[in-house]
C-alpha cells in the first residue's frame, strides 16, 4: 500500500525547505543528530505507537499549532522553534518512510475547509508545544480539535494520541485529569492516550551533585482513563491511570509493553444516565399521558431502549418542540443536540444524509425509499406549429 503525506490546505506534500538541511546531519541510519534525546525518544516512542495501533487502512491526521516556517520573525532561530519544526519533520518522515499510512497535516495556517479525505477512517496525532502564548494545554488540544470537528474530520470513534513535547513540572496526573476531563465533556472521546514527559526532580538534583554520575532521569508516561469503572461515576473523570512507560536510558521504550488503546466500554455500566434528545413524531415517537407524567414510546424509542437496558444505562428525555419548524430545522436541532454535548443520542426520524453524517456518527437506516418525479412526456412539434412559433402572422 503506498504512502502520502499531505498539506491540508493546499495538497502538497510536506517537505522541511533545502535551507534545513544544514541544520540537520543524518547518519547511514536515517536518524537525525540534531535532535535532543527527550526529542528523539518522543520521535521513537510516536512512532512505536503508530505502528502498533494505527490500522494501514485508516489515514492518520497530524495537528500542531506552531511551525517555525510559518513565522517569519523566528526563520532564522533555532530554537524553539526550528527545534519544534525539525522534531516534527523528522517525526513525519519517519512515518512516512513505512509506506503504510495516509499522512495529512493540520496547522493554524491550513485551509481545512477546502480539503475532504475520500476515507471516513481517521486516527490522529495532536502535538503540542510550550511557545504558545498564555493558553493552557487543554486550551490548545480543544482549539485544534474543534478546527478539525468545523471542518467535518473529525470522529470521536476512532483513536486519539495527544503528544505534550514540553517539559511541565506540575503533577503530570493533574495535567492529564484536566485534559481528560475537557475532552470528555466537550467531544465524548474515550479512545484517547497522553503522551507526556515526566521528570524525577529529585533524582536530577542528585545526579547534578559533585561525584555522583549524571545518568538520564527522563521518562514518558502514557495515560488513559475509563469512563463507567464505579456506581457513581458515570462518565466523570475523577481518576487517570499511568498504563504505561517509555524509559530513555539504555533505549529500553516500553516498560510494561501494555495495551494502550484497551477497551473501555464493558456490559455493565454502572446504571449511569443517557440523555435522549427527541422530538414528537408520530407514529415515530409518540407521547404518552399517564396521569401527571409523560412517557414516550415508538419503535425507534422502544429499539434504543432495549440496548440501553442491557448495558444497564438509564434514560432522561429531552423533548424538543417543533412547533413552526420544518423537517430540516429539526434534524439540524436533534444533531445540534449532540454535537454540542448537551445529549448523548438523537432520536426521532432522522434521515440519513451528507449533512448530519459530517457532524455526528448515524446508525445504519431501517428504513429505505426512493423518491421518482413524473414528467408529462415530450411530444413531437407540428412543422407549422414551429414556424409560427419563430414568424408573426400579424407581421
Amino acid at each position: 500500500m503506498s504512502s502520502s503525506v499531505f498539506e491540508i490546505s493546499n495538497m502538497q506534500i510536506l517537505l522541511i525547505p533545502i535551507n534545513l538541511a544544514t541544520v540537520i546531519a543524518i547518519n547511514t541510519a536515517g536518524s537525525y543528530q540534531t535532535l535532543t534525546t527527550k526529542n528523539q525518544q518522543n520521535d521513537l516512542c510516536v512512532k512505536a505507537i503508530v505502528q502498533r495501533y494505527f490500522s494501514s487502512t485508516h489515514s492518520i491526521i497530524v495537528s500542531f499549532t506552531r511551525n517555525s516556517l510559518d513565522d517569519s520573525e523566528n526563520t532564522r532561530s533555532v530554537s524553539p522553534y526550528w527545534e519544534h519544526a525539525v522534531t516534527t519533520d523528522a517525526l513525519l518522515d519517519s512515518i512516512h518512510s513505512e509506506s503504510r499510512w495516509s499522512v495529512h497535516i493540520s496547522r493554524p495556517t491550513s485551509n481545512l475547509q477546502t480539503f475532504r479525505a475520500q476515507e471516513h477512517k481517521r486516527n490522529y496525532i495532536i502535538m503540542i508545544w510550550e511557545s504558545q502564548g498564555n493558553r493552557t494545554a487543554t486550551e490548545i488540544i480543544t482549539s485544534q480539535l474543534h478546527a478539525l470537528q468545523d471542518a467535518g474530520l473529525f470522529s470521536n470513534k476512532s483513536l486519539l494520541l495527544i503528544v505534550i513535547c514540553f517539559k511541565e513540572y506540575q503533577p503530570t496526573r493533574d495535567i492529564s485529569l484536566r485534559i481528560f476531563e475537557d475532552l470528555w465533556h466537550s467531544f465524548k472521546i474515550i479512545d484517547v492516550t497522553l503522551l507526556i514527559p515526566y521528570f524525577d526532580i529529585a533524582k536530577m538534583y542528585r545526579s547534578a551533585s559533585p561525584g555522583v554520575q549524571n545518568s538520564s532521569t527522563e521518562s514518558f508516561e502514557l495515560y488513559t482513563w475509563y469512563p463507567f469503572l464505579a456506581s457513581g461515576r458515570c462518565g466523570n473523570v475523577s481518576r487517570v491511570d499511568v498504563i504505561d512507560k517509555w524509559l530513555f536510558e539504555n533505549s529500553k521504550g516500553f516498560l510494561k509493553n501494555a495495551n494502550l488503546f484497551p477497551e473501555k466500554i464493558f456490559g455493565n455500566s454502572m446504571g449511569c444516565t443517557v440523555k435522549v434528545a427527541t422530538r414528537v413524531l408520530p407514529p415515530v415517537i409518540v407521547e404518552v399521558a399517564q396521569g401527571s407524567m409523560k412517557k414516550y414510546s415508538g419503535p425507534e424509542l422502544n429499539i434504543l431502549r432495549c440496548i440501553l437496558e442491557k448495558l444497564n444505562l438509564s434514560i432522561e428525555y429531552k423533548v424538543l418542540v417543533s412547533a413552526n419548524k420544518s423537517q430540516f430545522e429539526m434534524e439540524a436541532d436533534l444533531t445540534e443536540e449532540t454535537v454540542s454535548g448537551d445529549s448523548d443520542i438523537a432520536v426521532g426520524g432522522l434521515t440519513v444524509s451528507d449533512r448530519f453524517i459530517s457532524r455526528a456518527d448515524c446508525t445504519l437506516p431501517y428504513l429505505v425509499d426512493a423518491v421518482q418525479w413524473y414528467v408529462p412526456c415530450a411530444k413531437c412539434a407540428i412543422l407549422c406549429t414551429a414556424l409560427l412559433r419563430v414568424y408573426n402572422l400579424d407581421a
